[in-house]
């Protein structure tokens, strides 16, 4: 737990605040021509220093918006084990514990899978 604590009063520090700028989302995506409707998109940080997280990205897609570069969701869902903790269906709580403890050196952030579906079919 001291841990925990230092590296929090670490992360209100000016010089860390200033790093925090050191690392950028970076993204590779791919979609399938066999699969119509099903693409995905790796992201990973690339560079030193801080990191912004992933909970900003995530939140900008959830929400309804006018951003051209993000758009919205019409639907997202959390898929967990039936083992996990009932905490982590939530989507604020799960993105708040995957930032506070994605240890710096690991480089890849997430996947996001994208299904589109015919609008024909209800």
């Amino acid at each position: 737990m001291a841990r925990k604590h230092m590296m929090k009063l670490a992360a209100a520090t000016p010089e860390v605040a200033a790093d925090k700028a050191g690392a950028t989302l970076k993204s590779f995506s791919k979609g399938d021509r066999d699969r119509p409707g099903f693409s995905f998109t790796r992201y990973w940080w690339l560079g030193e220093g801080g990191r912004e997280g992933i909970a900003p990205w995530v939140r900008r897609k959830l929400k309804p918006g006018d951003d051209p570069k993000f758009g919205h969701t019409a639907r997202s869902e959390v898929l967990l084990p039936a083992s996990a903790p009932g905490d982590y269906a939530s989507i604020e709580f799960l993105l708040q514990r995957f930032d506070d403890t994605l240890p710096p050196f690991e480089s890849h952030a997430m996947v996001q899978a994208k299904i589109t579906l015919d609008d024909s079919e209800p």
